[in-house]
Protein backbone atom coordinates (compact mmCIF):
# COMPACT_ATOMS: atom_id res chain seq x y z
CA UNK A 1 0.00 0.00 0.00
CA UNK A 2 1.37 3.04 -1.26
CA UNK A 3 1.67 5.96 1.70
CA UNK A 4 -0.11 8.17 -0.56
CA UNK A 5 -2.95 6.25 -0.45
CA UNK A 6 -2.90 6.01 3.06
CA UNK A 7 -2.53 9.40 3.80
CA UNK A 8 -5.74 9.97 1.22
CA UNK A 9 -7.56 7.04 2.67
CA UNK A 10 -7.09 8.60 6.50
CA UNK A 11 -7.98 12.23 5.79
CA UNK A 12 -10.82 11.42 3.74
CA UNK A 13 -12.54 8.93 6.18
CA UNK A 14 -11.95 11.61 9.25
CA UNK A 15 -13.37 14.35 6.96
CA UNK A 16 -16.62 12.09 5.91
CA UNK A 17 -17.12 10.68 10.01
CA UNK A 18 -16.78 14.48 10.48
CA UNK A 19 -20.04 15.17 8.04
CA UNK A 20 -21.67 12.50 8.95
CA UNK A 21 -21.80 13.50 12.49
CA UNK A 22 -23.04 17.02 11.59
CA UNK A 23 -25.52 15.75 9.62
CA UNK A 24 -26.90 13.24 12.08
CA UNK A 25 -26.58 16.34 14.75
CA UNK A 26 -28.38 18.43 12.35
CA UNK A 27 -31.30 16.75 11.64
CA UNK A 28 -31.79 15.02 15.29
CA UNK A 29 -32.01 19.19 16.04
CA UNK A 30 -33.98 20.29 13.88
CA UNK A 31 -36.15 17.51 13.21
CA UNK A 32 -35.76 15.35 16.23
CA UNK A 33 -35.01 12.84 13.27
CA UNK A 34 -31.43 11.56 11.24
CA UNK A 35 -30.06 9.23 8.62
CA UNK A 36 -29.00 7.25 11.67
CA UNK A 37 -31.02 4.07 12.54
CA UNK A 38 -32.97 2.02 10.50
CA UNK A 39 -36.26 4.02 10.93
CA UNK A 40 -34.96 6.88 10.11
CA UNK A 41 -33.73 5.46 7.19
CA UNK A 42 -36.93 3.69 5.91
CA UNK A 43 -38.94 7.12 6.54
CA UNK A 44 -36.32 8.95 4.91
CA UNK A 45 -36.48 6.32 1.67
CA UNK A 46 -40.54 6.30 1.77
CA UNK A 47 -40.82 10.17 1.35
CA UNK A 48 -38.34 10.66 -1.05
CA UNK A 49 -39.46 7.50 -3.40
CA UNK A 50 -42.79 9.42 -3.14
CA UNK A 51 -40.83 12.31 -4.54
CA UNK A 52 -39.08 11.01 -6.93
CA UNK A 53 -41.88 8.80 -8.44
CA UNK A 54 -39.61 5.70 -7.30
CA UNK A 55 -37.20 6.75 -9.86
CA UNK A 56 -33.14 7.53 -10.30
CA UNK A 57 -33.28 11.30 -9.46
CA UNK A 58 -30.98 11.69 -12.53
CA UNK A 59 -31.65 9.53 -15.41
CA UNK A 60 -35.07 8.99 -14.17
CA UNK A 61 -35.48 5.51 -14.75
CA UNK A 62 -37.51 3.14 -12.71
CA UNK A 63 -36.01 1.56 -9.29
CA UNK A 64 -37.18 -2.35 -10.14
CA UNK A 65 -34.98 -5.55 -10.15
CA UNK A 66 -32.42 -4.27 -12.50
CA UNK A 67 -31.71 -1.31 -11.10
CA UNK A 68 -30.11 -0.81 -8.34
CA UNK A 69 -30.57 2.01 -5.58
CA UNK A 70 -28.28 4.06 -3.87
CA UNK A 71 -28.28 6.65 -1.61
CA UNK A 72 -27.25 10.16 -3.25
CA UNK A 73 -24.88 13.14 -1.75
CA UNK A 74 -26.60 16.00 -3.83
CA UNK A 75 -23.36 17.93 -2.11
CA UNK A 76 -20.75 15.71 -1.62
CA UNK A 77 -19.27 14.11 1.67
CA UNK A 78 -15.86 15.87 0.98
CA UNK A 79 -13.81 18.77 2.48
CA UNK A 80 -14.40 21.32 -0.66
CA UNK A 81 -18.26 21.03 -0.65
CA UNK A 82 -18.75 20.18 2.82
CA UNK A 83 -21.84 18.39 1.77
CA UNK A 84 -23.63 17.12 5.20
CA UNK A 85 -25.03 13.23 5.74
CA UNK A 86 -28.62 14.91 6.31
CA UNK A 87 -32.07 14.41 5.07
CA UNK A 88 -32.26 17.66 2.76
CA UNK A 89 -28.92 16.31 1.24
CA UNK A 90 -29.37 12.64 0.41
CA UNK A 91 -32.00 11.33 -2.01
CA UNK A 92 -31.62 8.33 -4.42
CA UNK A 93 -29.85 7.50 -7.77
CA UNK A 94 -28.84 4.27 -9.61
CA UNK A 95 -25.56 2.80 -9.17
CA UNK A 96 -24.52 4.13 -12.83
CA UNK A 97 -25.68 8.09 -11.66
CA UNK A 98 -24.10 7.88 -8.30
CA UNK A 99 -20.74 6.50 -9.60
CA UNK A 100 -20.83 8.93 -12.87
CA UNK A 101 -21.53 11.23 -10.74
CA UNK A 102 -18.14 11.96 -9.31
CA UNK A 103 -17.30 13.56 -5.77
CA UNK A 104 -16.23 17.18 -6.20
CA UNK A 105 -18.99 20.06 -6.75
CA UNK A 106 -17.79 20.48 -10.56
CA UNK A 107 -18.63 17.01 -11.41
CA UNK A 108 -21.82 17.29 -9.35
CA UNK A 109 -23.18 20.66 -10.70
CA UNK A 110 -24.01 18.60 -14.32
CA UNK A 111 -25.95 15.80 -12.50
CA UNK A 112 -28.06 18.32 -10.43
CA UNK A 113 -28.69 20.53 -13.14
CA UNK A 114 -29.29 17.72 -16.00
CA UNK A 115 -33.09 18.49 -16.21
CA UNK A 116 -35.84 20.74 -15.00
CA UNK A 117 -37.54 17.51 -13.52
CA UNK A 118 -34.05 16.78 -11.11
CA UNK A 119 -34.02 20.51 -10.33
CA UNK A 120 -37.65 20.73 -9.39
CA UNK A 121 -37.20 17.46 -6.91
CA UNK A 122 -34.67 18.83 -5.44
CA UNK A 123 -35.54 22.18 -4.60
CA UNK A 124 -38.80 20.67 -3.47
CA UNK A 125 -36.74 18.31 -1.01
CA UNK A 126 -34.66 21.27 0.08
CA UNK A 127 -37.36 23.32 0.77
CA UNK A 128 -39.14 20.50 2.95
CA UNK A 129 -35.86 19.78 5.02
CA UNK A 130 -33.15 22.68 4.49
CA UNK A 131 -35.90 26.02 5.13
CA UNK A 132 -34.70 26.37 1.54
CA UNK A 133 -31.18 26.73 2.70
CA UNK A 134 -29.82 24.16 0.19
CA UNK A 135 -29.76 25.48 -3.40
CA UNK A 136 -28.68 24.25 -6.79
CA UNK A 137 -25.83 26.71 -6.26
CA UNK A 138 -24.75 24.49 -3.42
CA UNK A 139 -24.56 26.76 -0.75
CA UNK A 140 -25.83 24.07 1.96
CA UNK A 141 -26.42 25.89 4.73
CA UNK A 142 -25.74 29.54 6.11
CA UNK A 143 -22.42 28.49 7.87
CA UNK A 144 -21.09 26.49 4.85
CA UNK A 145 -17.67 28.20 5.30
CA UNK A 146 -17.05 27.17 8.81
CA UNK A 147 -17.61 23.65 7.86
CA UNK A 148 -15.27 23.69 4.75
CA UNK A 149 -12.60 25.37 7.32
CA UNK A 150 -13.24 22.80 9.70
CA UNK A 151 -12.74 20.17 7.18
CA UNK A 152 -9.54 21.83 5.61
CA UNK A 153 -8.71 21.73 9.64
CA UNK A 154 -9.05 18.39 10.06
CA UNK A 155 -7.18 17.25 7.09
CA UNK A 156 -4.43 19.30 7.92
CA UNK A 157 -4.10 17.52 11.36
CA UNK A 158 -4.11 14.60 9.88
CA UNK A 159 -1.56 15.13 7.58
CA UNK A 160 0.64 16.25 10.52
CA UNK A 161 0.01 13.28 12.80
CA UNK A 162 0.50 11.04 9.91
CA UNK A 163 3.47 13.10 9.10
CA UNK A 164 4.72 13.07 13.16
CA UNK A 165 4.38 9.59 13.02
CA UNK A 166 6.55 8.75 9.54
CA UNK A 167 3.09 7.35 7.90
CA UNK A 168 3.89 9.69 5.12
Amino acid sequence: MSKHYRRGDATNASIRTLLYTVGCEHDNSLYGKSLINEAGLVAHKSEAMLLQGNKCLYCRKDFGANLSMEKDHILPMEKRSAGIHSWGNVLYACSKCNQGKGNTEEQCKKFTTCSQETINIISEWQKRYNSGSITINHSLYKDVQSLQQACNDLYSEIDLILQKYKII
